[in-house]
């Protein structure tokens, strides 16, 4: 069912609210009551559309791992890495946010796959599927572009979006032929 503009700007406001208390304090620490205040909206509208601050957090990761998937659907596989960066530039507070504040590791952890099946790199581990060692190498390809990317971003973004895509591409290009 779609949801009504009014449905949509309370879930906004809800939203906004908890990333602007996120920038202050941990989730655990955070209140439903603060989150509606800071909103001013009414509890009991709040649980019609979550049931824990938690779940709204889940609403907001899923909004941007859709977001990311349009963003790139159209995108040739040669744009994708840059894509992916430009996403993250364009919405950077946010990923800041979820990966320093919250640690929020597994968040970029779902989105990272979504460009490498656009790349083709799937297919390249196919041989190596339901091994430890494809396992293994996954884990390293997802989590050693995380920190390049968390290092870029907690570098205020020193390297432009072509730096950086090529310092990615490279990387990872220089991974599969020594591995696959």
């Amino acid at each position: 069912m779609e949801e009504n503009q009014r449905v949509r700007l309370t879930k906004k406001m809800l939203k906004d609210s908890l990333l602007k208390l996120l920038k202050k304090k941990n989730i655990q620490k955070i209140s439903i009551k603060e989150i509606c205040d800071l909103a001013q909206i009414n509890r009991s509208t709040f649980y019609k559309y979550y049931s824990t601050e938690y779940d709204l957090l889940k609403d907001i990761e899923n909004e941007h791992l859709f977001a990311m998937q349009e963003f790139l659907k159209l995108t040739d596989s040669n744009l994708t890495i840059l894509k992916f960066l430009k996403y993250i530039d364009e919405n950077a507070e946010f990923f800041k946010l979820m990966l320093d504040t919250l640690n929020n590791i597994d968040f970029l952890e779902q989105l990272l796959p979504v460009c490498f099946s656009k790349m083709n790199y799937d297919e390249k581990l196919e041989k190596y599927k339901n091994s430890t060692k494809q396992e293994y190498m996954f884990q390293f390809l997802i989590y050693g572009c995380i920190n390049v990317i968390k290092k870029w971003l907690f570098n205020e973004r020193r390297e432009t979006l072509q730096e950086m895509n090529l310092i990615l591409v490279d990387l990872i290009s220089k991974f599969f032929r020594k591995n696959i």
